[in-house]
């Protein structure tokens, strides 16, 4: 986009035109471009997780007693909406 309405602007000249253009924008624009940034990053930073458990074997489940299953997602809020946005 700059290219073309800046031809003769070397690449230097040119990013200092974005950064002047991005300092004229109203703050809540440049929010909705940091939040999807962000969102991005997040999304990017899950691992995929496997679908299989596996098992322990039989002697072994006899002595757990009490086991306690953690969802890491479940402390952030903000992936758990991203996850659902993305499987969507």
């Amino acid at each position: 986009m700059l290219v073309k309405d800046y031809p003769n602007l070397s690449p230097q000249e040119r990013m200092a035109k974005a950064g002047e253009l991005w300092r004229s924008l109203p703050n809540e624009l440049k929010n909705s471009f940091i939040e999807y940034a962000n969102d991005y990053r997040i999304l990017n930073s899950i691992q995929p997780t496997s679908s299989v458990i596996p098992e322990l074997p039989l002697e072994k489940k006899k002595d757990l007693g009490l086991v306690m299953i953690f969802d890491d997602l479940s402390s952030n809020s903000k992936k758990q909406k991203l996850l659902k946005k993305s499987k969507i």
